[in-house]
């Protein structure tokens, strides 16, 4: 009976427990060169708050230049990106030519938990990839990429 205890409790406590984020970098993120970065959704809708949420952050790393939302929406609707909603790092290598970007921030938002990828757009190697919980967009956005940013600071 205390073993059947014990069990319940430890199972609960690692029920209880939620992390706000989780995050990996690849050994092959460059924290000493500027990458150009496209940013896309993974086929749901990303509006201008919530794109220029996820720029901001993207912008504190240090080393990320977020190219304009008008700019990249404009190339993937010309060819059709947009339509068939097909954003996935097996197409980041087409959109970062489209688009002029080495990398491709490919963000997706469900149910109070976003997930960014930063994608190669050359190799198609996810550099980097966190994902945060919140109450809303801003919050959890923010808990997606803070280890990034962290990261860089502690590299600088």
């Amino acid at each position: 009976m205390k073993k059947l205890l014990l069990a319940v409790v430890f199972v609960g406590l690692g029920c209880a427990t939620t992390k706000p984020s989780d995050w990996a970098i690849s050994p092959s993120y460059d924290f000493g060169r500027a990458y150009r970065v496209a940013l896309v959704s993974d086929g749901g809708f990303l509006d201008d708050a919530a794109y220029n949420q996820v720029s901001l952050q993207l912008l504190k790393v240090g080393n990320l230049v977020v190219l304009e939302r008008e700019r990249v929406e404009g190339v993937l609707s010309e060819q059709e990106f947009g339509v068939s909603g097909a954003v996935d790092p097996s197409s980041a290598g087409s959109i970062g030519r489209l688009t002029g970007a080495e990398v491709v921030g490919i963000i997706s938002f469900t149910g109070g938990t976003v997930l960014v990828k930063l994608v190669d757009s050359e190799t198609g190697e996810v550099l980097y990839m966190g994902q945060g919980m919140g109450t809303d967009f801003n919050t959890a956005a923010e808990r997606a990429l803070a280890p990034l940013l962290e990261e860089a600071k502690k590299r600088k």
